[in-house]
């Protein structure tokens, strides 16, 4: 009885580490989005800081408002690329993509 223990954990510890061989991968990927998706928040979070210091300066004239709009502008375009980028890699793990786009990293 005894060497049918040893077998079953020598069993197990070789079920564990091919579990940590295909796991740890995948950990990485999804630390990897997540942190694109929040340096896509910090981007968005830096911007409005600006548009803010544009709308709070004194004296404000049209070449405040040009600023701000540029600012916006350039916002905005940088959002819509980093989607782009998303679905570039998304389609190449299409079965990794929740139908609930909310749910995806790289999307939110």
């Amino acid at each position: 009885r005894r060497g049918r223990s040893a077998e079953v954990r020598e069993l197990l510890g070789r079920v564990d580490a091919a579990w940590s061989r295909f796991e740890c991968p995948y950990i990485r990927e999804l630390i990897k989005i997540e942190e694109q998706a929040r340096g896509i928040v910090l981007d968005v979070i830096e911007l409005d800081k600006k548009v803010c210091l544009v709308e709070e300066s004194s004296g404000k004239d049209a070449s405040d408002d040009a600023q701000a709009a540029r600012v916006i502008a350039e916002g905005l375009v940088g959002a819509f690329e980093a989607l782009r980028r998303y679905f570039r890699q998304a389609a190449q793990h299409l079965e990794r993509v929740d139908p609930y786009l909310a749910n995806n990293a790289g999307v939110v």
